[in-house]
């Protein structure tokens, strides 16, 4: 079955976003297939992770809507979001001091029940016996992100950056999103690591769920995307399959200026790579 035969798993219609009068996203309509893996590109400043706020409940919606499945989601913040089944990671995951990375795992599984918390208080003799397994299943999870389960009692702190980012996406993984959102997943990994990250997005498609990811790394989205969409100052600037999309005039032009031109025997990782902003 193609990309356009499937359900629409997440939608933006029209969506307008702006702080202090300035329009960050201008009236944007994307949709997201059930089991795909969808690119936002865009150069500095160009609305990327803008709009995985927008469809998260992180950045305020002034006019459209955004839909999961055939539900409209304006209005709900991010924890009615992550029940709904939408997850999300960060490209610099914030940290609080003296946690450690059981604790941010833990709120993956708040995500996924919101029950846990009351279990936690009202039923204390079955959150103890609960307590192994969950223990077990965080270790489960980190191995499955390529990190040690030794790592469990760490404090976040003392992580690279990269093993950070791998703990926010088991975070995110635990609490079984049918959609997830990742902005700037490749930032700040090791090679090991991003095929690692390659292995779990494909992992992510061949279960049928969906992966919307902000990426500036070309070459990862060129072996995995099945479309990409290029935001531009605010608004969608062209959306089809990787290479051909990446390679169109304008898409070019947005990047590298009016003058700018492609090799045909051009890779775009080096003329496309650019910053994190977005």
């Amino acid at each position: 079955m193609s990309i356009t035969e499937r359900a629409t798993v997440i939608e933006a219609r029209g969506v307008l976003v702006s702080f202090g009068g300035v329009t960050a996203l201008d009236h944007v309509d994307m949709e997201v297939a059930q089991g795909e893996l969808f690119v936002l590109c865009g150069p500095n400043g160009s609305g990327k992770t803008t709009m995985l706020n927008a469809l998260s409940g992180f950045a305020p919606v002034k006019d459209g809507d955004v839909m999961l499945g055939d539900t409209s989601v304006l209005g709900k913040g991010p924890h009615q979001r992550a029940r709904l089944g939408l997850g999300r990671t960060f490209q610099n995951p914030h940290v609080v001091p003296h946690a450690r990375v059981h604790d941010l795992l833990s709120f993956g599984l708040h995500q996924q029940d919101s029950r846990s918390w009351a279990k936690a208080i009202f039923r204390p003799l079955h959150t103890q016996k609960q307590t192994l397994a969950t223990r077990a299943r965080f270790r489960e999870m980190l191995e499955h992100v390529g990190l040690p389960s030794s790592l469990l009692d760490t404090e976040l702190l003392s992580l690279s950056l990269g093993q950070l980012k791998m703990v926010d996406i088991a975070r995110a993984l635990l609490a079984e999103p049918r959609v997830l959102l990742m902005d700037e997943p490749t930032s700040g990994l090791n090679p090991a690591e991003i095929d690692r990250l390659r292995e779990i997005v494909l992992a992510l498609r061949a279960d049928g769920r969906t992966a919307v990811l902000v990426e500036h790394n070309v070459q990862f989205v060129l072996d995995l995307a099945d479309r990409v969409a290029v935001l531009s100052r605010g608004r969608m600037l062209a959306i089809g399959a990787p290479r051909e999309t990446l390679r169109r005039p304008e898409v070019v032009e947005a990047y590298l200026g009016p003058k700018a031109t492609v090799r045909e025997d051009s890779g775009l990782v080096s003329e496309l790579d650019g910053g994190s902003a977005g």
